[in-house]
């Protein structure tokens, strides 16, 4: 079973998601604030999370990339937000969201994106790092390292 973060702060939303997403087989973990997600991101193993933006205690868009910084690529996270302007959907994708889903919105699309997700983070998961002599990558990472040099590729200052 894929255990999915669900951090929304409009319990109707949470309710809404968290009961139709456990009727497709996963198991949800629930909270309404940012920092709450992000702890529970550093205690558990998820498949997915899907994050709110607008929250309290630390938006969404912190979460995510706080966790990029620490964890890296590995998790795959949707946004799912009522901030729909190309430049909310930039800023979300820029902080190292996978996907963005603007509010309200179709939930057998939620559970196609999801399941799409998925099945990329299986096989990201597995990809072995890449090595030629002394350099190595690491796709999960976003990481390259060269002897004792380690540079982080998700950033553009190399």
């Amino acid at each position: 079973m894929k255990r999915i973060l669900l951090a929304e702060d409009e319990e109707n939303i949470a309710d809404f998601v968290c009961r139709g997403l456990e009727s497709f087989g996963f198991e949800v973990d629930r909270v309404s604030r940012g920092d709450e997600a992000w702890e529970k991101l550093q205690a558990n193993d998820y498949d997915l999370a899907l994050l709110d933006i607008r929250m309290p205690g630390m938006t969404g868009l912190d979460v995510c990339r706080r966790l990029r910084e620490q964890q890296g690529y590995a998790l795959p996270v949707l946004m799912l937000t009522a901030l729909g302007t190309t430049d909310d959907i930039v800023l979300g994708l820029q902080a190292g969201a996978d996907d963005y889903m603007v509010k309200p919105f179709k939930f057998t699309e939620l559970v196609a994106r999801i399941n799409a997700l998925l099945r990329r983070a299986v096989s990201y998961r597995q990809a072995a790092p890449l090595s030629c002599g002394d350099l190595s990558i690491n796709a999960a990472t976003h990481k390259a390292r060269r002897q004792d040099t380690e540079v982080d590729l998700s950033t553009k200052e190399y």
